[in-house]
């Protein structure tokens, strides 16, 4: 069989590894969020309990059906309270409560203490990131934008989970 001389021999030699830290990034990071949703998702049962409304009905053949609703006004105190607590803790103390319980926390570019201002940019940014549900557009940011795991509200304030 002819060979091309000089023709790259096939690689047989593993891709080398991520760096140290970085290879379970995006699930930790993962994590983290389903950490923080649940404590959050905690916050809005007591906020449904005690200023909400529950509405529990049967309906024939199906069994039950239970409902909760929240004044509008009340879904803006929620939202207040959720971006109040992303950003309290990331300025206090570089993380949320899940990016601790998996060693995570929000630095700079060049791994100092990020600003309260760079702080701000991330939390406000969550809004965006959260589209159109569940952090979609935050999911596929991070996976974008490689190795780094850096969601639109890190790009923009130059920020990243470490």
């Amino acid at each position: 069989m002819n060979q091309i001389p000089g023709a790259p021999a096939p690689a047989t030699e593993p891709a080398p590894p991520a760096p140290p830290g970085q290879e379970d990034l995006l699930e930790r990071r993962s994590g983290a969020a389903l950490i923080d949703v649940a404590l959050l998702t905690g916050v809005f049962v007591i906020f449904i309990l005690t200023v909400g409304e529950i509405e529990i009905r049967t309906e024939s053949g199906t069994g039950w059906r239970i409902s909760a609703n929240l004044d509008p006004a009340w879904w803006l105190v929620y939202l207040a309270v959720v971006l109040a607590y992303y950003f309290v803790f990331e300025v206090a103390v570089g993380q949320t409560v899940g990016k601790r319980l998996l060693g995570l926390r929000v630095v700079r570019a060049d791994g100092s203490r990020p600003s309260a201002a760079a702080i701000a940019v991330r939390t406000l940014l969550r809004l965006v990131d959260w589209l159109p549900a569940l952090y979609l557009l935050g999911f596929i940011a991070m996976l974008a934008s490689g190795q780094r795991r850096q969601r639109l509200g890190d790009l923009a304030a130059k920020t990243r989970v470490a």
